[in-house]
């Protein structure tokens, strides 16, 4: 490990130690993409997790719910509810990675975010984004009129 790659190594440790508080809130897209950007951007599989939030919008838990190939990854309805539940979770905000570069979001990712926005709807736990990664771009389906 050269110099430099010591030097982010510590940059990165910093910034997660930061990020994991728990009172950690997320007020704006912003402060959502930043957070997200420091755990899925260059990933060489497509990940899916959520950030399941207390009524404050503050971070309880980041979830890497499933992990899937360089272009899929299959989600659970189930999963996602048991984990909202069981963090005692009232709000939730999907985040996936897309390394293939392109961060448009897909007819898939548009139909996974219904179905689980749906489900969550049944506990009265509110589904506030779903962000896609794609190297330095990060959109917000919200933003899109997705959610």
């Amino acid at each position: 490990m050269n110099h430099e790659d010591s030097i982010i190594n510590l940059a990165m440790t910093i910034l997660e130690s930061r990020l994991k508080q728990t009172s950690y809130s997320f007020t704006s897209p912003d402060a959502v993409t930043q957070y997200l950007r420091l755990h899925l951007q260059n990933q060489e599989r497509e990940f899916f997790g959520a950030l399941y939030l207390d009524n404050l919008n503050q971070l309880i838990s980041f979830e890497i719910i499933h992990s899937g190939s360089i272009n899929s990854v299959q989600i659970s309805p189930r999963e996602v509810a048991r984990l909202a539940l069981k963090l005692n979770a009232q709000a939730v905000i999907f985040a996936h990675n897309h390394p293939s570069g392109s961060p448009e979001p897909s007819r898939a990712d548009i139909n996974i975010t219904a179905r689980l926005k749906t489900a969550l709807e049944l506990f009265e736990i509110r589904t506030l984004d779903h962000f896609i990664v794609a190297g330095n771009d990060v959109i917000s389906m919200a933003e899109r009129g997705h959610i």
